[in-house]
């Protein structure tokens, strides 16, 4: 689940600081099946408020034709502002990837 020409890897849950425009993109995989979990671009102001600007989710139960494996949330970020991405799970098959590309 790596894409193709993203500049930096993002460590999920770290809050990081835009020093220019960035893309900011988290992807969400599951593997077995039964579990379910979310991932969250959040921003944060300056006394640590949070907004949510993208999320997405997965869930896999194929007993109930409940199947979405993969999935994605992107949002642009403006220099100077604080972000982080989280994730939600109830399966450790769950699995978020999070990266920047600067523009």
């Amino acid at each position: 689940m790596t894409p193709v020409n993203y500049k930096s890897n993002l460590t999920v849950g770290s809050i990081y600081t835009a020093s220019q425009t960035e893309l900011i993109v988290s992807n969400i995989a599951i593997t077995s099946n039964g579990g379910r979990g979310k991932t969250q671009i959040v921003l944060l102001d300056q006394d640590d408020n949070e907004t949510v600007l993208a999320a997405a989710s997965v869930h896999l139960f194929t007993n109930a034709d409940t199947v979405i494996p993969v999935n994605s949330a992107s949002a642009l970020v403006k220099q100077g502002q604080r972000y982080k991405v989280t994730e939600d799970e109830t399966s450790p098959s769950v699995e978020v990837k999070a990266y920047y590309e600067a523009i």
